[in-house]
């Protein structure tokens, strides 16, 4: 309307933008809004296709109109058959529900902001579907961080995609935190930092671990042991952001500071054991770099007494055989460097873990060229 103000009509837009996009005239019309002319296309979906209308509701979880297809098909995997999903997407793609495109290799979604807004509108109609889909996202979340992970490759752009999800994960990890499923919060933000650790985008991963720390130090948290599982996962965080930074004995003191705290709850049990293996597997490859071999023969003794004290199989530990090679590198020992290395492949292609066994395999063939060097020298 020409009588109303830019300044009121972008409040009524930021406020209820679907009922501010109406053409207003003597006899003012619902059927001239823009909510209308959307509603329509859902109500289609909803007689002919169910399965479609539902998941275009289930757009309304995202925290932005835009995420990645493989979380998509996770989260519509949790209610209909693997086959049905790409159907599903083709529907929501062919009524110009979403537009699927790339970014930097990974296949994305992406609505127009009205929709979305119109999407969580539907979500909110039913507190109960709302409440099984927040649990659904999050286990499609983590599912498609782990194959995003394992589909990574050294020198494939991940930044971009990761600023598309990382709205997403800080509110999905909120919400865990505070229903106080802290365990599921660490992994959720441990594989999101992978990502970008493994890829080496340290300024962005930096950037994410002060994220995570500010919204774990928000935390009010029984003394033990979930104080001390979370203490662990900051130290050892925080220890890789400086050993990036060249911060040596700083990163050593923050990975020290992860220890064992006597649990009963298998989860917390298991997931701090994971944090401590991880710590002395960094401890060890950082002084071994720096050749620093009485403190490197330090740290086997002391984590081979924590392994045994806490019934570790550390020969089934793929982080600690790659500390090992680093270990064996430092001494010469090119032949146990190799035996090591073989040894964290036959684990990580165990785990599927494309990732490190793409890692792993460059490592071998580097050692195999340091061998031929040596006995060319």
């Amino acid at each position: 309307s020409p009588h109303i103000s830019m300044a009121r009509l972008a409040n009524q837009l930021a406020g209820h933008p679907l009922n501010a996009l109406t053409i207003v005239g003597p006899q003012p019309s619902p059927e001239t809004s823009v909510r209308v002319s959307l509603e329509i296309t859902y109500a289609y979906l909803l007689e002919h296709h169910p399965q479609a209308a539902a998941a275009f509701a289930a757009l309304g979880i995202f925290t932005r109109p835009q995420s990645t297809i493989q979380i998509l098909r996770h989260l519509l995997l949790a209610d209909n058959a693997t086959q049905e999903q790409d159907r599903i997407i083709s529907l929501l793609n062919f009524h110009h529900l979403i537009t699927q495109t790339e970014l930097d290799g990974v296949a994305v979604w992406q609505t127009h902001p009205l929709l979305h807004e119109l999407a969580k509108e539907y979500l909110h109609k039913d507190p109960s579907v709302m409440e099984k889909l927040q649990r659904q996202f999050v286990n499609a979340t983590i599912a498609a961080l782990a194959q995003l992970r394992d589909d990574f490759r050294h020198n494939q752009p991940v930044a971009r995609i990761f600023d598309v999800l990382k709205a997403d994960l800080m509110e999905i990890s909120a919400g865990l935190l505070q229903d106080g499923r802290i365990i599921a919060a660490l992994n959720l933000l441990e594989n999101a930092s992978s990502i970008l650790m493994d890829a080496g985008y340290l300024a962005e991963y930096h950037s994410w671990m002060n994220q995570m720390k500010a919204q774990l130090s928000s935390l009010e948290l029984p003394v033990e042991p979930m104080s001390q599982v979370v203490s662990n996962f900051v130290s050892l965080h925080d220890g890789a952001i400086h050993a990036s930074l060249n911060e040596w004995d700083y990163a050593r003191e923050r990975w020290r500071a992860v220890n064992f705290s006597s649990v009963d709850d298998p989860e917390i049990l298991q997931f701090v054991l994971g944090q401590i293996i991880k710590a002395r597997s960094f401890e060890l490859i950082l002084v071994s770099r720096q050749g620093r071999i009485d403190e490197a023969q330090m740290v086997l003794e002391i984590a081979g007494r924590e392994f045994r004290n806490l019934d570790v199989d550390i020969e089934q530990q793929p982080e600690w055989q790659e500390a090992l090679i680093e270990w064996f590198i430092a001494l010469g020992d090119l032949q146990s460097a190799n035996q090591a290395a073989q040894a964290a492949l036959a684990l990580y292609q165990y785990e599927d873990n494309r990732a490190k066994t793409f890692h792993i395999q460059k490592t071998i063939a580097d050692i195999l060229v340091m061998d031929k060097e040596y006995e060319t020298a």
